[in-house]
């Protein structure tokens, strides 16, 4: 007994240094996977700023490939302006020089008509006035229409004519070529700004008027003087930080592989070390719990060999029965213990081979239920069945398949505290046979109900150890029918008993 609690205290001692260990462990690989990960977004967010600066003198030189476009454009207009000035004020000169000489003739030939006599002299100068009359209207009229386009020109060289002086269309195209020609093959908007107006005057869609004005770039179109206020070329992007981060897609994508990688190893990591410590936890207590499951069997035997070596003690034939009896059961119980434990390493490195054959598995059932009656009968229980299912003939490994189902009613009984009523019945479904074991026990809580099919693992029931086991019944329940392409599942709450279901199909595919 102080052997055991000096066991104990020790393995306490251990578990929590290991405990300390690993929490330490994880703090210091959290805090250096946190810096990594912060590092790794400094650098994406400098690379953003980079490629954003990189954008922008993009945009600049592209804006000052335009505007020197655009003037040059300007300066040939105004030019053909001026020629079409030019021409309209020489054709001003030559009609007011026509009209000259026209009323100087016409003045001569009145004079000359004042001194002649007769009704025929009389009718050829009232042919004459209507001539010079014809002459004026004809002079108001082409006078007329060259004042009107003296005035359209005047006009379109008027700053506040936008729609005359930017080609809306011709400077889409020319924005467009320029912009590819660049690289930057994204969304743009563009406009026309008259700080004269304070608002855009021409638009290329009309539909980002408000962000254009608040973050597009802004480029003079011509200089600045104290005469005229210039215009500006506005160009805005709405697809800016989406083309930026598609440039660094692949900065991106290896960044963000990087740390979804090391995230990865970091939770696959702590989450084995959690398992292995688990793990180490349950195997110290199975090598506890079968340090004493085996020590009682070698007492026992050591006890009756002493008994029968005693030279004092009076033999005889039921003397000898007997402890031949109790050695031949011990040794049994050793037997099935050492099985267990070669059946735990048997799964562990996964080399069971299964030995398919075809049987009746309502024989198999009635013939387990046959030798664990005498068990549950001891604790005046009883075992019922209901074998409905009409095709019960299954290929697979008669021997295990025995067994998983002698350990589910074994683990029945083992925790049915008092008058266990074990139930076995079965069903035919798709491809398959259902058989469900039903107990009226402890039951199972949810918690527990996810894990008890793990190895080793074995339900806490505090500080009272009434019931004996190792932990692989059900973990080699569920290999075996895992073996099979079976499943196995649990319904049970606390208190009120468990129920069982396990498929076995026809035959292993």
């Amino acid at each position: 007994m102080l052997s055991n609690r000096a066991n104990l205290l020790l393995s306490s001692t251990f578990a929590c240094m290991n405990r300390r260990r690993i929490i330490l462990i994880i703090t210091l690989v959290s805090v250096a996977l946190v810096t990594l990960v912060g590092i790794q977004l400094y650098w994406v967010r400098n690379a953003i700023l980079v490629e954003g600066s990189h954008f922008t003198r993009s945009v600049n030189e592209t804006a000052t490939t335009i505007v020197y476009k655009m003037q040059k454009m300007e300066l040939a207009r105004q030019y053909n302006l001026q020629q079409q000035s030019d021409r309209l004020i020489r054709s001003f000169d030559s009609l007011n020089q026509q009209y000259y000489f026209q009323m100087l003739d016409d003045s001569l030939r009145r004079a000359s008509l004042s001194y002649s006599q007769g009704s025929s002299k009389v009718d050829m100068f009232l042919k004459n006035e209507n001539t010079l009359g014809a002459s004026e209207e004809n002079y108001r009229k082409q006078s007329e229409m060259l004042s009107e386009m003296f005035a359209e020109i005047v006009q379109s060289r008027h700053p506040m004519n936008f729609e005359m002086r930017y080609d809306k269309n011709m400077l889409d195209s020319i924005i467009s070529i320029e912009l590819k020609n660049k690289g930057l093959r994204t969304e743009y908007e563009f406009g026309i700004f008259s700080p004269m107006q304070n608002r855009l005057v021409i638009e290329k869609t009309g539909k980002h008027t408000e962000p254009m004005l608040q973050d597009g770039y802004f480029f003079p179109l011509t200089a600045d003087n104290f005469f005229i206020t210039p215009d500006y070329l506005t160009l805005y992007f709405p697809n800016q930080m989406r083309f930026l981060l598609q440039q660094l897609a692949g900065m991106l994508g290896v960044s963000v592989l990087i740390v979804m990688i090391l995230l990865g190893s970091f939770v696959y990591a702590i989450a084995t070390i959690i398992r292995q410590k688990k793990l180490s936890e349950l195997k110290s207590d199975f090598i506890n719990n079968m340090t004493h499951e085996f020590r009682t069997p070698i007492s026992t035997v050591s006890l009756a060999c002493e008994a029968l070596s005693d030279s004092e003690l009076q033999k005889s034939e039921s003397l000898f029965k007997n402890y031949i009896e109790i050695i031949s059961e011990e040794n049994r119980r050793l037997g099935v213990m050492a099985e267990k434990i070669l059946q735990t390493a048997i799964l562990e490195k996964g080399e069971l081979k299964l030995r398919l054959e075809l049987f009746d598995l309502h024989d198999i059932i009635r013939d387990v239920v046959k030798t664990m009656s005498i068990q549950v009968e001891i604790r005046d229980g009883s075992i019922t069945t209901d074998l409905p299912a009409t095709h019960s003939i299954i290929r697979a490994d008669k021997v295990h398949i025995t067994n998983i189902i002698s350990n589910l009613l074994e683990n029945a009984n083992k925790y049915t505290p008092i008058k266990p009523r074990l139930h076995v019945a079965t069903s035919n479904v798709h491809n398959g046979i259902l058989i469900t074991l039903e107990d009226n026990g402890i039951g199972i809580s949810k918690v527990n109900q996810k894990k008890i099919f793990e190895k080793l693992y074995r339900v806490p029931t505090g500080n009272v150890h009434n019931v004996k086991g190792y932990g692989l019944g059900l973990s080699y329940v569920k290999f075996i029918v895992d073996k099979h392409k079976g499943s196995i599942s649990v319904e049970s709450e606390p208190g009120q008993g468990s129920r069982f279901k396990l498929f076995l199909p026809f035959e292993i595919k």
